[in-house]
């Protein structure tokens, strides 16, 4: 039987992880969870009691996850790590997804949907900007003073820093939520030292650091027939800002449902907990399983 991971990021939200949780309860699946250490009040016990088929999996180390830091990629690898830990034989299939993510497919669909796969599925552009670039070619210092901190970024350029310029890398930019093979875990794994270099001092590397290093070693990456890469989830940018997607409620229902993607992001209480409530019934219903 091939068996997939679920690698969990969370940090607020937990009625969402309860949902999701018991949607991921599934004899094919280990599911392995990162609790910010910022939470102070987590039932620990309650949630590693929900799932009767999974085995759930807290990592032992709790990271302070900042945005835009380097604690984003030390949470993901810190993931990874334990999962593979875990069963060092490797799952078929690593899905790194948030707290706030649903299934929005059966399980026995996405087993199916896997079944003859053998690609990473991971969002990457083609043609990164230039500000891409200086996600991780610059020096993001976290200094307090706005002013300070802007004279610190802007004097790189004259003076020509760049952490690139003798790199072996190409800077490639796409999204952090992906679902990837065994291969592709085991060689971000393998060059966890590069990873963490690359992007100390970084600003949200975490939208970089696994395209950078999967495509270099040529990984088997996804593409359709368009050379377009895809990483299963449906994320509505069309209707969110610059830095946030779309939050989903109610009136989204049938739209996630005929998607072709697998999963969704992303959902919150305070918006609209109708949707999620929808989404839980109907995945329930679809894998046969009592609401």
């Amino acid at each position: 039987m091939d068996k997939h991971a679920y690698l969990i990021m969370a940090h607020n939200n937990f009625y969402i992880l309860e949902k999701l949780l018991l949607l991921l309860d599934d004899s094919r699946n280990d599911i392995f969870i990162h609790i910010d250490k910022k939470v102070k009040d987590f039932n620990f016990s309650y949630f590693n009691a929900l799932c009767l088929k999974s085995n759930i999996v807290f990592t032992k180390k709790r990271i302070n996850v900042k945005w835009g830091t380097q604690s984003q990629i030390k949470n993901e690898m810190n993931l990874f790590e334990t999962a593979y830990e875990y069963n060092p034989s490797g799952y078929k299939y690593y899905h790194l997804i948030s707290g706030v993510d649903l299934p929005i497919k059966s399980q026995d669909y996405i087993h199916s949907y896997f079944k003859d796969k053998n690609a990473t599925y991971l969002y990457f552009t083609d043609t990164p900007s230039i500000y891409d670039r200086q996600r991780i070619s610059r020096y993001r210092v976290r200094i307090s003073n706005k002013k300070l901190r802007d004279w610190f970024y802007i004097l790189q350029g004259k003076f020509n820093i760049d952490r690139l310029k003798r790199s072996k890398y190409e800077i490639k930019k796409g999204y952090n939520w992906a679902s990837l093979t065994s291969d592709a875990v085991k060689t971000l794994l393998d060059n966890k030292k590069d990873i963490y270099n690359l992007t100390f001092c970084s600003l949200c590397a975490d939208e970089v650091y696994k395209q950078i290093i999967l495509d270099f070693n040529n990984v088997n990456i996804y593409r359709n027939s368009e050379g377009k890469t895809d990483d299963l989830r449906y994320v509505d940018w069309e209707r969110g800002d610059a830095n946030h997607p779309h939050i989903f409620n109610k009136d989204d229902f049938d739209l996630l449902i005929n998607s072709d993607k697998l999963f969704a992001r992303k959902f919150d209480t305070q918006t609209d907990k109708e949707i999620i409530d929808n989404i839980f019934d109907y995945i329930m219903e679809k894998d046969g399983r009592k609401v």
